[in-house]
């Protein structure tokens, strides 16, 4: 059953595409990504159409739309009217942007297929890159309005992305033989030096350290549990003050000097700290070396997802357009766009 091309929401918003059933299975897709966004110019002239009423790029529908030819500029006398807007936009950007728009549908229909739903986290990390990339909150807000754009745009960008994301990560998982492999031939990433696993409790004055060092000194202290109720690291608090394990180099010298001088079960005396006082508690020891494969593991997981996912990319999007049923009942639009379908 196909979903009609020709489709807006019910206030008259941008034109959604639907592509045609039945879709490639699951198992023969590649991996993908949406195509780029829209140089600035173009943003503009998405913008200006937008603000005379949600102007639709390819074909109208849903609420009444203006008359093609009302002039929406004037220059020198001469009227420009919204249909000459229109068939220059089309006729300039239409083809991308049904790719844009078809990639899209494409995405939500095999995530339905599949059972995915969006990581609000992987939409969320992309703000904050985006962010800090831009140089902090007010260059981030500065740029947006260059490019006509708010953050609620943004943000659904970032969804589309992050969705297709996770349909060529479902595909991209490597196997247990890919991960012995990288290891293997990896293991210069996998050496550590003398490390330490560790609770650490951090208070505001050296008093208060002082008195918790005493209690902690009877028999049945409980070092996870004082964490928890009075250290103001945010870092472990809520972890019951759990460093993990650290090597020298991972927090300030005054702690782990003193840390790696003791033996498992034994607690340091009060440090002073950059951010008050603290006290940490070694609960094991290991010599420099690798880490076992077995800890490794997830980690190569991750590194290997994300290299197939990238050499992937390009050709997923292409490859799902050559199998959709897709129909365009404009000629000249479907001339157009079946010339960069496959790129």
């Amino acid at each position: 059953m196909s979903n009609s091309l020709r489709g807006c929401t019910k206030n008259g918003d941008w034109l959604a595409f639907r592509t045609e059933e039945p879709l490639p299975a699951p198992g023969s897709a590649r991996n993908a990504c949406l195509s780029p966004l829209f140089v600035q110019a173009l943003r503009a002239l998405l913008g200006l159409v937008a603000t005379f009423g949600g102007l639709m790029l390819l074909a109208g529908c849903g609420e009444k739309q203006p008359p093609s030819s009302e002039a929406i500029a004037v220059v020198g006398g001469k009227p420009i009217t919204r249909g000459e807007l229109h068939e220059e936009l089309v006729r300039r950007y239409g083809p991308l942007q049904l790719r844009d728009l078809v990639d899209q549908t494409i995405v939500e229909q095999l995530a339905r297929k599949q059972g995915i739903r969006l990581d609000p986290a992987r939409v969320q990390a992309k703000m904050e890159q985006a962010v800090a990339q831009a140089g902090g909150k007010q260059r981030f807000q500065e740029n947006l309005a260059k490019e006509l754009k708010t953050e609620e745009m943004l943000r659904a960008s970032f969804a589309r992305e992050a969705l297709a994301e996770q349909v060529v990560s479902a595909q991209a998982q490597p196997s247990e033989q890919a991960i012995k492999q990288y290891y293997q031939s990896h293991q210069d990433e996998f050496k550590h030096g003398e490390m330490i696993r560790g609770r650490l409790i951090l208070l505001e004055s050296r008093q208060n350290a002082e008195e918790v060092r005493k209690v902690l000194q009877e028999p049945t202290s409980d070092f996870a549990g004082l964490a928890k109720a009075l250290s103001i690291d945010p870092g472990t608090k809520e972890k019951d003050g759990d460093m993990g394990w650290i090597e020298r180099g991972d927090y300030n010298s005054k702690l782990t000097d003193a840390a790696f001088k003791l033996s498992p079960g034994q607690v340091t005396d009060v440090i002073e700290y950059p951010d008050g006082f603290a006290l940490v508690k070694v609960e094991g020891k290991q010599p420099a070396g690798v880490r076992p494969l077995q800890e490794a593991h997830d980690t190569i997981r991750s590194i290997l997802a994300r290299e197939k996912e990238s050499q992937a990319l390009a050709a997923w999007a292409p490859e799902q357009r050559k199998q959709a049923r897709i129909s365009i009942p404009d000629r000249a639009l479907r001339a157009a766009f079946e010339l960069i379908r496959g790129k």
